[in-house]
């Protein structure tokens, strides 16, 4: 019990040692302004940390975020249609069949929307 007092005291100690911005003109210095974000696809700000990513546009007055994560994916493999694979002749030095796959032209697989965060009068709703 007095470990965990202890402990919970360093960390509060910690935190508000670092409760001022370091580098605040360097961060004024790279921040990013964007005047209009009403069209998803050509002016939606790109946030994230390079495994959770989000796109964040305004639609008729409210604030919408796309989520992503790197990890989701429509992995969907139709293999239906191509044809047989290379079969191999080792002796011989000769393959056979094979060609190129029907499956590699399909929109799959492709990155997939975690969540859709809409904000409606400073209120969350999804």
């Amino acid at each position: 019990m007095k470990t965990q007092l202890v402990s919970m005291i360093i960390i509060m100690i910690g935190c508000t040692a670092y409760a001022d911005i370091p580098y605040p003109a360097e961060l004024d210095a790279a921040a990013v302004i964007q005047t209009e974000i009403s069209d998803l696809d050509r002016q939606a700000l790109c946030i994230g940390n390079g495994d959770l990513n989000a796109l964040v546009w305004e639609r008729s007055g409210s604030l919408c975020l796309r989520v992503a994560k790197n990890d989701i994916w429509d992995a969907r493999i139709d293999t239906s249609a191509d044809p047989k694979l290379f079969k191999v002749d080792l002796v011989n030095q000769k393959w056979s069949g094979g060609g190129g796959s029907s499956s590699w032209g399909m929109p799959y697989p492709s990155p997939r929307t975690a969540v859709i965060i809409k904000t409606e009068d400073g209120k969350s709703s999804g």
